[in-house]
Formats: C-alpha cells, structure tokens, sequence
C-alpha cells in the first residue's frame, strides 16, 4: 500500500498557525488537489484534524476509508470512518487487511511524525504557501532522523504557490 502525505505549509513549514489556525491556505483554484483526491482510495488523519473538518461541515466521501488515529478512543460517527488507537505500523497493516491501494496521510504534525518516524511514507506532496508564519503547528512533531527524499516534480502557480512532489528514500 502506498502512503502519500499531502499538505499545506507555509513557507517556513508549518501546517497551521499556534492556534490551529489555516487561514493562510489559498482556497482560490484546485492547485491539483482534485486528481490527487481521486487517486487515494483512503485518508488517515489524527482526531483532531478529523474532528476539525467535521466542524468545517467537510463531508465525507463514501467511496473512501477513513482511518482516525486517537489515542482516548472515539466512536464512528459514519460507516466508512475506522478509528485506531494503536500503533501506526499496526494501522498501516490493518489498511493492507482491508485492501487498501492507495492512502492520503492528512496530518496532523503528531500523526504525519510517527508515519515518518516509522518509515511508513512513500511520497510527500507539499503546497508550499509563499508565507512566512514565525511559528505555528510544524509538519512534522517527533521526528528523530532525518526524512531524506528525492524531488519527482514540481509545479508553480500564478499565487506564488509551490506544489513539490517527493519520492521517500529512506525507508526502514
């Protein structure tokens, strides 16, 4: 099963302002996200980003999986939403269990930190936002090796936005 993290961050790397805040993120055009969306047949998110976009009023797409990691435990308010409270390697073989081809790593830092940590991401597609934040929610949190990758493309915008498109090197 591929995993690929796809998220915004600012220019100086963070995915959300101290507050949890995104409001920075450019809303104005697709910047790919449609494809990508259609290319994944599941998203894996910690509760709090999922319980964020919840709130947002997001809708759920019931042709894919929903994997919510969350260490308190949580009740699945959808038939396609599978909450897991273990460890990341042991929900990456649950997904293969359940047949899964293709994965969105949504976030949050915490989450997308024990995927890389665990050498469990194959590609990164990073929205890089021409903004400087000075501080907020880091891409990755925990993160105790270096995550060397290779760039397969990248792709500007009128916006000044940067789409960067990595392959993973060094897996475990």
């Amino acid at each position: 099963m591929k995993v690929t993290l796809q998220l915004a961050t600012s220019l100086d790397g963070y995915i959300a302002r101290p507050d949890g805040g995104f409001d920075w993120c450019f809303t104005d055009q697709d910047y790919g996200q449609g494809a990508f969306f259609a290319s994944v047949d599941s998203v894996i998110m910690g509760r709090h980003s999922y319980e964020l976009t919840r709130k947002m009023g997001e809708h759920l797409d019931p042709a894919k999986r929903y994997y919510v990691l969350s260490r308190r435990g949580m009740r699945a308010d959808g038939e396609n939403v599978f909450p897991f409270s273990g460890d990341v390697a042991d929900l990456r073989l649950r997904m293969v269990e359940d047949g899964m081809k293709h994965a969105w790593l949504f976030g949050g830092a915490e989450v997308c930190g024990q995927f890389a940590q665990e050498g469990l991401i194959d590609e990164c597609m990073i929205a890089v936002h021409p903004l400087a934040l000075g501080g907020g929610v880091p891409l990755f949190r925990g993160l105790l090796r270096d995550l060397r990758m290779k760039l397969l493309n990248s792709r500007t915008y009128s916006t000044g936005l940067v789409m960067l498109h990595y392959q993973v090197l060094n897996q475990v």
